[in-house]
């Protein structure tokens, strides 16, 4: 493999973050909304008011999986930012951790990094939030799965009752 000079690393990571800043962004205008959008929530159904159909089953579980994908996307580039934001405040809190004493040198390397710490704790928290969405994801999907199976043996099992009539 190449090596890959300081001005080559800056420009990928540059272009990386180009790319996931924008998500990242809309996960956090989605947080201040109280994620009222669908797009970030899928419910489901309550067992005991609704009796789905098993096209309505199916189409539950489609939807639920792919939710369960974009939020597993979403959370790969929210941790792809994490990991850039971590490297960009750790290589300035170094090579700003100069002074006479470890207290001098903690101060300067603090009030060097304030910005990338922010945007860090910013980050760290948006991850938290994904890991979040992520689970409940799953658990929708896999719920909607479970309802798909029991329905879908029910049915078969009524068929089978009613063939043999």
């Amino acid at each position: 493999m190449e090596h890959l000079d300081e001005d080559k690393i800056q420009k990928a990571i540059l272009a990386l973050e180009t790319f996931l800043r924008p998500e990242i962004r809309e996960i956090v205008s989605a947080a201040r909304s109280g994620f009222s959008d669908e797009q970030y929530l899928v419910e489901l159904p309550d067992p005991d008011t609704v009796d789905l159909t098993m096209e309505e089953i199916s189409s539950l579980v489609v939807k639920t999986s792919n939710h369960y994908a974009k939020m597993a996307r979403l959370n790969g580039m929210v941790k792809a930012q994490l990991k850039i934001s971590e490297g960009r405040y750790k290589s300035i809190y170094k090579r700003a951790k100069v002074g006479k004493n470890e207290d001098e040198r903690e101060a300067n390397a603090i009030h060097a990094a304030s910005i990338e710490h922010s945007d860090l704790t910013i980050v760290e928290a948006v991850n938290e939030i994904v890991d979040g969405l992520e689970r409940a994801a799953r658990v929708a999907s896999e719920s909607a799965r479970k309802i798909y199976d029991r329905a879908s043996a029910q049915y078969n099992a009524e068929r089978r009752s009613f063939d043999h009539q």
